[in-house]
């Protein structure tokens, strides 16, 4: 399935105002395959919804594969712009093969791209992050199946209020990350930081 607007600046989903009393998402991927969203943008109106959840979000994408997230603009979330999740109950599948690129990511109140547990093989390209509350990119999973082979590479992240602009990290000492790639990216105001990670390398 493809989801292909007409550009950032011409084809706008804005959330309707109104109230959300729990977990609201403009794009939920649930244990699916072969996904495209492209050429558009994604407005979560924070400013005329009421949200009540944090854990909402633009796209929130669980046990799924091969997606692909292609000059996407992500606002005015009132969680992440996109929230990754595999292994969310016993017997689910993992997040893989997903590529996010060429996107914008602006005035988000978590995190622009938040990576949870059970999540492998994602590319992460060409992205601009600016006025993002918590991190840009963020890998801080709970539970068991620490992310595998991410890459980070070629975004430009603007940093907007807390000190850490990027934080990925494994889950445990004996649950790690594994294959990390962090490699011309262009970070102001904020540092990065690796944690419980086998296989990194920045460049």
């Amino acid at each position: 399935i493809t989801n292909a607007g007409e550009g950032m600046d011409n084809t706008i989903l804005k959330m309707a105002s109104g109230y959300y009393g729990g977990a609201a998402f403009m794009f939920l991927i649930f244990k699916s395959s072969n996904i495209t969203i492209k050429d558009l943008t994604i407005d979560g109106n924070s400013d005329g919804a009421t949200y009540v959840d944090e854990q909402s979000h633009n796209i929130r994408l669980v046990s799924s594969s091969d997606v692909r997230i292609q000059g996407v603009r992500f606002k005015n979330s009132p969680g992440d712009g996109v929230y990754l999740l595999g292994l969310a109950e016993a017997g689910d599948p993992w997040v893989e093969r997903v590529w996010i690129e060429n996107s914008h990511f602006t005035d988000l109140t978590r995190n622009g791209i938040s990576i949870q547990r059970g999540v492998q093989d994602l590319k992460i390209l060409g992205n601009t992050f600016e006025k993002i509350r918590d991190q840009a990119v963020s890998a801080e999973p709970s539970g068991s199946g620490s992310p595998r082979r991410i890459t980070v590479e070629n975004n430009t992240i603007r940093h907007a209020s807390t000190a850490w602009a990027v934080a990925i990290s494994g889950a445990r000492k004996d649950d790690v990350l594994y294959d990390l790639t962090f490699r011309n990216n262009t970070v102001a105001k904020g540092g990065v930081y690796f944690l419980r990670v086998n296989g990194l390398r920045v460049e």
